[in-house]
């Protein structure tokens, strides 16, 4: 009964058909596995981590957002403004320009603007620093021509548009992503 490790619903006995040798050589391939994978870790570790640490030098290279910017605020934007900002930062990167957002919801208190797009979570703002007159225009023809499409509607002429490049009551030379309700 020693070859018995236990029994099915009718009694019958199940026979115990690992052998102790068997048995010793799977604990032993398991123990050198663990073994394998504790001197491995730590380095599989260090490399993510600098893979995510690649990772996040990669995206400030691309969006540097100013300091005093709400980060967070970007959870509450509209999700075709993603869109649009990816447009826009893909062009950026592409030419190897800044990204800076300057505004996007919270930092918008002392700012007296003709639209609710910001509050609305429908617009975002980038600095155009750093950019010349060539950048600029091409870009507002790349982002208009592949998103304009998304954009909202100007007060001044009522011209569907998804980027607006202006110095509004000189807050700086910007571009101002805005897209539709």
């Amino acid at each position: 009964m020693d070859d018995v490790i236990g029994k099915v619903h009718d009694s019958t006995p199940v026979p115990n058909s690992i052998s102790d040798d068997a048995r010793e050589a799977t604990r032993e391939s398991r123990e050198d596995k663990q073994e394998v994978r504790r001197t491995r870790v730590p380095s599989e570790a260090a490399q993510t981590k600098k893979q995510k640490n690649q990772k996040g030098e990669r995206m400030g290279r691309v969006m540097n957002p100013r300091e005093d910017v709400v980060v967070t605020d970007l959870l509450l934007i509209k999700p075709t403004l993603y869109i649009v900002i990816g447009h826009f930062l893909s062009f950026a990167e592409g030419r190897g320009l800044p990204a800076e957002p300057t505004s996007i919801i919270s930092d918008r208190e002392n700012v007296q603007a003709v639209s609710t797009t910001h509050e609305d979570g429908r617009a975002i703002d980038f600095s155009a620093t750093g950019w010349d007159k060539k950048d600029i225009e091409d870009c507002i023809s790349h982002m208009n021509n592949i998103a304009g499409h998304y954009g909202a509607i100007s007060y001044s002429d009522n011209e569907r548009r998804v980027i607006v490049y202006h110095n509004y009551k000189n807050q700086g030379d910007h571009f101002h992503l805005q897209v539709a309700r």
